[in-house]
């Protein structure tokens, strides 16, 4: 367990798992878990990231973009387990 924004939260759930953005052609990636907060990066369809945490309906996600890293939040609604 993990505490983010005050919760505790089990990540054990999400290991050995990679996610890809689906149910959307492009998604935003925000610095904060809210729709008010700041876009950090556009995502395509398909592309994968790798889920960190679960804040309500928001997933933290880490993933590559150019061999640059980033992390960022993301609905989680728009992501699904690719393995």
């Amino acid at each position: 367990m993990i505490r983010v924004h005050g919760k505790e939260v089990n990540v054990e759930k999400y290991e050995d798992k990679i996610y890809m953005i689906d149910n959307c052609k492009k998604v935003n990636v925000r610095k904060m878990p809210s729709v008010k907060s700041n876009s950090i990066k556009i995502l395509d369809r398909y592309s994968s990231v790798t889920v960190l945490v679960e804040t309500g309906d928001w997933y933290k996600v880490k993933f590559s973009v150019k061999d640059e890293e980033y992390e960022g939040y993301i609905m989680s609604k728009y992501v699904e387990v690719k393995s």
